[in-house]
């Protein structure tokens, strides 16, 4: 554009409009008396005004200018940032890819420079997509694995290596997922078999765990099925909250079987039972298909259970009198059982005496006394231990009672079987010496099973700790006191007949030996009744009726032997058990049970006093006739010299 010719020419038309105007206005301000000094006044202005115009016009033009480099420079920073951004390209790249012509305008060199700013731009668009999708399949498989999803708040990483970094990510995660699926199929596989068993719905029943798993099959289930490819892609949920609740639902359904198959064992046993009583043999055909179905796999499923049961129905409708009769005789094994564990037979179920009962009824009567019999097998072997050990006290007791009555016997020391009489005696001595902390063993038993059962010990009915165990002991007590008591008594009587007592037994013993020397003879004194005598063979009737009821309650036989009774003895008892005899004991077992021998011998009873047991003098010779041994009962043989002392 030639700017000099159009100055002229924009000069001429300013010329003419300046004379118009000028002119006009002239004319408008004589019109209005302006004064020539106020009119070149206004005309200065105006040409002021005039004249501001172009400058303005400059200062316009150069701001544009600037606006437009500031854009240039800004596009430029933008595209550098953006390069540094995404990591591709270095800033000297960035300059030479900027870089224009020398007399390239302004305007040019924006357009360029946008034009490029946009093609970075696009370049940040695809890699925040890729970001985005990076990280989306990332979330997606840390919430697939029930991982915690923390926002990211810092900025992302567009560059090369942070995408990679992100897609390392991922495929760890992948692998972590794979890991969990297979792990997922093994799970589910175990699940599946334990339904396929009760005729359960898997997927309802993993569905119940989690609805991602509802749709899902593993592998393994998936050959062979129709499944649908939008169902068989499911992604299921690997939490560890999933499996946990896959593993409760494992051992739910495993509780649920083990009930299923003792369910099934208990009806397959009524229905075998019914078999038996209906005689129905192993050839029928319906006993076999019932048979086979029982041990194939689909015994527990719902169909199964429910064919047994209506087996059971039909049965029962046509021989409920022959399941009434297996229920007789399952309460008279219960009352057997009862009677031999001497307790109280429980009543019987409801329904039991009904006549006219259905057959629904009576398989239900028929379950009540199988269990009713199973409860008393487990209760009668819990108080076998506990009878014996009532036993052997009651024993023990009769043991205690037959030494007393013997002890009252005149002639207990003639006849026969002295020895064996002794050596029982002694026996039931050691075993009343025993009987307190037996008894006390019991009690504590008795406590115990009272706290245990919540129920005391009974013995048909009778609360044995408190209503027997704790009278005998009672009685023990006081026959044990009347005992000792008799024994001081005695013992104050012989010492004070001692000297008398020995004079007598040396006459006897002279008088004999010139009369007859080769016989043995035994010279008896009277026992006149004493009160003490009295007094303690009263007491003994007394604990023999008591012991008596006793074993009437326990089914005990009073009097009976003693080879059952299992006592320990303590240590240096010389009459502990017939093993650890003493020398008197041996001799006079060996006095009675042997024949004498054919030298002159004699053997003379004297009783020092009317409530001591006799003491018998043995001699063997007339040379042995001058000092004679004592032999006393239940003590150690003595001569008459230690009597004397």
């Amino acid at each position: 554009m030639d700017t000099s010719q159009s100055g002229q020419e924009w000069l001429a038309r300013y010329a003419d409009n300046f004379k118009v105007v000028t002119a006009s206005l002239q004319l408008i301000w004589d019109d209005l008396n302006v004064s020539a000094v106020s009119q070149q006044g206004r005309l200065d202005r105006v040409h002021a005004q005039a004249l501001a115009c172009w400058p303005n016009a400059l200062r316009e033009a150069e701001q544009e200018r600037e606006d437009v480099r500031d854009q240039v420079v800004v596009a430029r920073e933008e595209i550098k940032r953006l390069g540094r951004e995404i990591g591709s390209s270095p800033d000297e790249d960035v300059d030479r890819e900027l870089s224009g012509a020398s007399d390239e305008t302004l305007v040019n060199q924006l357009n360029r420079v946008n034009k490029v700013l946009g093609a970075w731009r696009e370049r940040r668009h695809e890699r925040l997509e890729q970001h985005a999708a990076l990280q989306g399949v990332c979330n997606a498989l840390r919430k697939q694995l029930g991982r915690p999803q923390t926002p990211d708040k810092s900025k992302p990483d567009l560059t090369e290596t942070g995408l990679q970094a992100m897609e390392v990510a991922g495929d760890r995660l992948r692998t972590e997922v794979k890991k969990q699926m297979r792990v997922l199929d093994d799970v589910l596989l175990t699940l599946s078999q334990v339904c396929l068993s009760l005729g359960e719905d898997e997927a309802v029943a993993a569905g119940e765990v989690h609805p991602s798993l509802r749709h899902y099959k593993p592998l393994s289930l998936q050959q062979g099925t129709s499944v649908r490819a939008s169902q068989a892609h499911t992604e299921p949920d690997l939490s560890p909250e999933t499996f946990d609740g896959l593993q409760r639902k494992i051992a739910a359904m495993a509780r649920a079987k083990e009930a299923k198959e003792a369910e099934a064992e208990g009806l397959y046993a009524v229905l075998i039972g019914l078999w038996e009583l209906l005689e129905i043999g192993e050839d029928d055909i319906n006993r076999q298909l019932v048979t086979f179905a029982m041990k194939g796999p689909a015994r527990l499923q719902p169909a199964m259970l429910d064919q047994v049961k209506n087996a059971i129905v039909g049965l029962e409708g046509k021989k409920a009198a022959l399941m009434r009769s297996v229920a007789v005789s399952n309460r008279a094994e219960v009352e057997r059982i009862c009677e031999g564990s001497r307790m109280q037979p429980p009543p019987p179920p409801l329904g039991f005496h009904d006549e006219t009962p259905d057959s629904g009824q009576v398989a239900a009567l028929l379950h009540s006394c199988v269990e009713q019999v199973k409860a008393m097998q487990t209760l009668a072997a819990l108080r076998e231990p506990v009878l014996q050990q009532v036993d052997e006290i009651d024993a023990a007791l009769a043991e205690v009672e037959w030494m007393r009555n013997w002890k009252q016997e005149k002639n207990r020391f003639s006849g026969r079987h002295v020895g064996q009489s002794i050596s029982r005696s002694t026996k039931a001595e050691e075993l009343e010496r025993q009987l307190p902390a037996t008894m006390a063993g019991l009690r504590s038993i008795l406590q115990q099973w009272a706290v245990e059962h919540n129920s005391p010990f009974r013995i048909n009915g009778t609360n044995y700790l408190a209503e027997v165990l704790t009278q005998q002991e009672q009685d023990l007590q006081e026959a044990l006191a009347a005992a000792k008591a008799a024994q001081s008594r005695a013992r104050q009587g012989s010492a004070s007949a001692a000297k008398s007592r020995t004079a007598a037994v040396k006459e006897e013993a002279s008088r004999a030996r010139p009369k007859t020397p080769g016989r043995i003879g035994a010279i008896h004194a009277q026992e006149p009744k004493t009160p003490s005598r009295a007094a303690a063979a009263a007491r003994g009737s007394t604990l023999a009726a008591k012991s008596a009821k006793a074993g009437a309650l326990t089914g005990t036989k009073t009097g009976g032997g003693i080879a059952a009774i299992r006592t320990k003895s303590p240590a240096g008892n010389a009459l502990a058990s017939p093993v650890s005899m003493n020398l008197g004991e041996k001799l006079l077992l060996s006095s009675a049970m042997s024949p004498p021998p054919a030298s002159n011998a004699g053997t003379h009873s004297h009783r020092t006093s009317p409530d001591q047991e006799p003491t018998t003098l043995t001699f063997n010779s007339a040379a042995q006739a001058t000092k004679p041994t004592v032999i006393i009962p239940g003590s150690l043989m003595c001569s008459p010299s230690e009597v004397e002392e």
